[in-house]
């Protein structure tokens, strides 16, 4: 989750349950997040967030400037003039964050997978939209921060009784409509690794060869790296994409 994300803890400890507390308006946190941090070090952070509510509400007052896109009922379009002001704010800003929800909704309604057409499209959308942002970090010498929150299945690929046992949990119910579906507990063994695997890419100018990250990271680790990039000088673009629950 976002709050697990920006923290670097466990619910158990910031206490963000489920979207519902996001979505009821601003959080007051019980721990440290990371932009409170950033600004504790001098550096400028502006956020730009797509679609949904419930992040915005995580950064209030935790960052400078603070610009949603939620006007228009076409998310795609949400995030295009998302991106679109994130790439104008890399030159004023040490620390830009933006967020995007196009591939999160779609993965929820249409499925988590290669085997969703509709999601691969819409990570190509996705793709597109980061494109000239990591070509203008590369140029500008500016470190890049690229994490999802969740992975994902489709419903299909979960066997009825483990769909069964999914809704029992609190927080997935809002999921109940949905073809995407992810969360499912760690209980007995019957953890779907995909549903939480997240997509982490780190680049740093001072560090451009590319490798895999092993062990895997997981998102507690997001908001340490994001301290490391900016307690070594790096300006940073950290972006969280392009899931959201």
């Amino acid at each position: 989750c976002w709050a697990s994300i920006f923290s670097g803890t466990s619910v158990t400890s910031h206490g963000v349950v489920n979207n519902k507390m996001l979505e009821q308006g601003p959080i007051k946190w019980k721990v440290e997040n990371v932009f409170a941090s950033l600004q504790a070090l001098g550096r400028r952070t502006e956020a730009f967030v797509s679609s949904w509510q419930g992040v915005a509400n995580l950064l209030h007052e935790h960052v400078h400037t603070l610009e949603t896109f939620m006007d228009s009922s076409d998310v795609k379009e949400n995030d295009r003039l998302a991106a679109d002001a994130a790439l104008q704010s890399l030159s004023g800003s040490d620390v830009t964050m933006l967020y995007l929800n196009y591939a999160d909704e779609m993965g929820h309604n249409h499925g988590f997978g290669p085997q969703c057409p509709r999601y691969l499209e819409a990570l190509a959308v996705v793709d597109q939209l980061l494109g000239p942002i990591l070509e203008a970090a590369v140029t500008q010498g500016i470190a890049v921060v690229v994490t999802t929150d969740h992975g994902g299945t489709h419903r299909s690929s979960m066997p009825p009784e483990m769909v069964e046992g999914f809704f029992k949990q609190e927080w997935c119910k809002g999921q109940t409509c949905d073809e995407g579906l992810h969360g499912m507990p760690d209980e007995g063994g019957n953890a779907l690794l995909p549903h939480w695997l997240t997509f982490q890419m780190y680049y740093s100018p001072s560090n451009a060869k590319g490798r895999e990250i092993l062990p895997c990271p997981t998102s507690l680790e997001v908001a340490k790296r994001v301290l490391q990039l900016a307690n070594h000088g790096v300006t940073g673009l950290a972006m969280p994409s392009p899931t959201k629950k």
